[in-house]
Parts: C-alpha cells; sequence; structure tokens
C-alpha cells in the first residue's frame, strides 16, 4: 500500500481487489506490478493455511459486518501476538 501510495502520489489510492482485474488495471503500471505481486503473496497465505481465497473473502465480507466476529478476531490476534508462555 505504501509503495503505490508513493507511486501515485497524492492521489486517492483506488480500492485494489484481487480477484477485480479492474481495479489493478486502474493503476500506473509499476502500482499494477506492486498489486499482483500482493495479491499472488497473500492468496498464497491463505492457500499454506488451508483456505481458499474465496472462503478468506467471505471473512473478510463477514468480518466488515459482524462486530462480535471482528472483537474475537481481534482478541485472537492480540492472544497470538503474545510470547508463548504467557497465552
Amino acid at each position: 500500500f505504501e509503495e503505490i501510495k508513493k507511486l501515485i502520489g497524492n492521489g486517492e489510492i483506488p480500492q485494489i481487489v484481487c480477484n477485480d482485474s479492474n481495479s489493478i488495471n486502474g493503476l500506473p503500471k509499476k502500482a499494477q506490478d506492486i498489486a499482483v505481486n500482493y495479491c499472488n503473496h497473500a492468496q498464497k497465505i491463505v492457500e499454506d493455511n488451508g483456505l481458499k481465497f474465496e472462503q478468506f473473502n467471505k471473512i473478510t465480507i463477514e468480518l466488515q459486518n459482524n462486530t462480535i466476529l471482528k472483537k474475537q478476531v481481534y482478541n485472537t490476534l492480540l492472544r497470538l501476538q503474545q510470547p508463548p508462555e504467557s497465552r
């Protein structure tokens, strides 16, 4: 995001959706390369953790609409950032 922001300058960065080529095609060429690299890396992380990208996207949408789930994920992330002996 920061790299793309530097390339675009003061302009507003459009929403980048990995499975929507139009959102990537609207970026300058160097920014497209960064976005594609990010999307490929993100997809690998998702798949390495046993999810399909579509499942991950559904979870992402659900997080935006479900405050209880959002709080549970937030608390889990906090817990995972603690040293192992204090978990």
